[in-house]
């Protein structure tokens, strides 16, 4: 411990002592390039000497460090700037060292002092100001770049500049963002302004990214100026181009746009925009618009090209183009030929066009009587392409001549109207055009045998025997009692007295006002002979006819409309057939036969009616029914001078107009006073 504590002491000492000659150290240097800068605050110091001793050393400008290291070092040292306290790397300078060698023994002074020169910078320099062209340029054009040196460079200077072109902004031209190699050195040779001229640049905003790069290889923040080329031309679309065919005249535009060098005009020498119809002369604008109308029938092309501030035009292979289709002529339109004959009222026309073709959704078929200045009838029509179809009922109208008119469109709507057919002759109809039908009708079925006269020749007569049926001799009206059916038939047949069978043969009630029901329909097909009947059930007064509905080749036909009348039913009774004067009265009693739910809930009206032998009926009194319909009166003799009279009574329900039944009268009943 002793030994130890005397040879740190003797150190100390010595460290204490000023340089005094002492022995040599041959060849001291940094390896590397004499007097390089480094970016690495390690160097590697090397020498000759002949004692082997060790070596001591100290900075001289490094006050932060200014103690004595000393190495058991004989040929080449190590050195480490040393780093301030809090600071993260030395400050960039160059350092001077002071080495020496000592004795083998603490009491011989050291070796002469050596200086040794580090030069030591890790900042990096400030960005340089490169400059480009300030508008866009054509692809054709050479691109220069101006770079200004970085207004800030480190104490080791500037050893050039590292540059690449990019889509991106800010990239760095070196594999390593903070340093770069001297083989990424584009522009080598210190930090003077340098000229720059780019190859060829691709169309559109590429980015000349610079980089300063100092003489220990780190690099500046990096520097960007933008290149905008223009190569293309302009981008053309249309305005005002209808999507399909129109009637009338189109203001078709052109619109040029160019996202790089523009449009807008600047003179004759800037920007145009042509555009041509059919090929015709263009109409030229300055600028990115232009205008022209497109007229007449037909489909028209339209092109149209531009040149932007730069030059840029459209050439034949990209001019683009679109079309217009004018259709200001009517369709032409016609009405068939001739009739369908298993068809006649269906009206059919057809409607052609050329150019947008008939419209599928337009068009219309009308009807008046011929020769007249009547309003025209809308006829229901389909639309079809090319087509229209309506169908005449024309049983709905009188005999005699009707004329049509059709409306044919096409399909941007110009119209044209006809009264022709297709071989040129008039649409004019004569009605009736289907075969005549009649329906003869009425109550019962048995046969009469007429015989019918007509004057010939003077004087003489000519008779013939026809057999008809027994509806057609009968009277229009059938009045039957409370609960009775009642046969109705009839025969349908041609104009011509052919009968019709196997048709369907409809018969309506219609029942009078009160009745629980308004109408009741019922469908009957008629036999071989055309003949058909139907036994029509009990119920309230009604009217009744017969309808053939007709075929698409014959008329419709109505039968002679005939009444069935109904009286109500009526029951009446007494209590006793004998009845003395100033005793008891006698009880009427009876009811109304309907059906009920014609007779109300408040009832009906009954009225009581008597007479004397030979004498005329007269009423007595008026009751009311119930709901049900019947009703109940008692009635006193009091008058002597009705001893020994036989009377008759009876009750009568009389006409009312919301009961749908005649007026009725009961069987009289006899009551004599004594």
């Amino acid at each position: 411990m002793k030994r130890l504590a005397a040879l740190l002491l003797s150190m100390l000492v010595l460290a204490a002592l000023p340089p005094t000659a002492g022995a040599d150290i041959s060849g001291l240097h940094v390896d590397g390039p004499p007097g390089a800068w480094r970016a690495s605050n390690v160097f590697h110091a090397q020498w000759t000497e002949s004692n082997n001793a060790p070596v001591g050393y100290r900075f001289l400008n490094a006050p932060w460090d200014s103690g004595v290291h000393w190495r058991s070092a004989y040929s080449e040292l190590e050195i480490v700037i040393p780093t301030p306290p809090g600071e993260v790397e030395p400050p960039p300078r160059e350092y001077i060292v002071e080495m020496w060698t000592w004795s083998d023994g603490v009491n011989k002074p050291p070796g002469p002092p050596y200086h040794l020169g580090l030069r030591f910078d890790a900042s990096a320099p400030s960005p340089p100001q490169p400059t480009g062209p300030a508008t866009w340029i054509d692809r054709h054009s050479q691109i220069p770049i101006a770079i200004d040196p970085p207004a800030q460079v480190p104490p080791s200077g500037i050893r050039g500049y590292a540059t690449a072109v990019s889509a991106n902004p800010g990239e760095s031209p070196c594999a390593v963002a903070a340093r770069c190699t001297d083989a990424e050195l584009d522009l080598p040779g210190g930090p003077g302004q340098r000229q720059l001229v780019l190859d060829p640049l691709p169309d559109g905003t590429s980015y000349v990214n610079v980089l300063a790069v100092s003489m220990t290889g780190i690099s500046s923040p990096v520097a960007t100026v933008p290149v905008r080329i223009d190569a293309s031309p302009p981008a053309i679309r249309f305005a005002g181009v209808p999507t399909g065919w129109v009637s009338h005249p189109v203001t078709v535009t052109a619109l040029a746009e160019d996202r790089a060098s523009g449009t807008a005009a600047a003179g004759p020498d800037g920007p145009v925009t042509a555009l041509a119809i059919d090929g015709g002369v263009p109409s030229l604008a300055l600028g990115g618009t232009v205008a022209a109308m497109v007229r007449g029938d037909g489909t028209h092309v339209i092109t149209a090209w531009a040149r932007d501030r730069l030059g840029n035009a459209n050439g034949p292979e990209t001019i683009p183009a679109t079309t217009v289709r004018i259709d200001q002529s009517p369709p032409q339109v016609a009405f068939a030929s001739a009739q369908r004959p298993e068809d006649p009222e269906l009206i059919e026309a057809t409607v052609t066009d050329p150019l947008s073709g008939p419209s599928a959704d337009r068009g219309a078929v009308e009807v008046r009587p011929a020769g007249t200045s009547q309003a025209f009838v809308a006829l229901p029509t389909r639309v079809s392409a090319g087509r229209l179809e309506a169908r005449w009922n024309s049983d709905d109208y009188p005999p005699g001549s009707y004329e049509f008119r059709a409306t044919g469109f096409d399909a941007v709507g110009n119209p044209e109207l006809t009264g022709n057919r297709a071989n040129g002759s008039p649409m004019v109809l004569s009605n009736p055009i289907k075969v005549p039908t009649a329906i003869e009708s009425g109550f019962g079925a048995a046969r009469l045998v007429w015989q019918r006269c007509h004057r010939i020749d003077g004087d003489r007569r000519r008779c013939r025997r026809e057999t008809v049926t027994d509806f057609e001799a009968r009277p229009p009206a059938r009045t039957v009692a409370y609960g009775r059916p009642l046969r109705f038939g009839g025969v349908v047949r041609t104009a011509t007295a052919t009968p019709l069978g196997g048709r369907p043969v409809e018969i309506v009630e219609t029942f009078a006002t009160g009745a629980d029901v308004a109408q009741r329909r019922t469908t009957v097909t008629s036999r071989a002979d055309g003949r058909f009947d139907a036994l029509l059930a009990a119920g309230p007064s009604r009217r009744i006819e017969a309808f053939f509905a007709g075929t698409r080749t014959m008329t419709r036909s109505v039968g002679r409309q005939v009444t069935m009348a109904v009286r109500a039913g009526v029951r009446f009774d007494a209590s006793t057939s004998a009845a003395r004067v100033g005793g008891e009265p006698v009880i009427f009693s009876g009811r109304l036969l309907a059906a009920e739910a014609t007779i109300r809930r408040t009832g009906r009206p009954i009225e009581l009616e008597f007479r004397a032998p030979g004498g005329e009926w007269s009423e007595f009194r008026t009751v009311q029914t119930d709901r049900h319909g019947r009703f109940r009166f008692p009635y006193a003799f009091t008058d002597d001078d009705s001893r020994n009279i036989r009377f008759q009574f009876r009750a009568v329900s009389p006409e009312q107009s919301d009961f749908p039944y005649r007026p009725s009268a009961s069987a009289p009943v006899a009551v004599t006073g004594y």
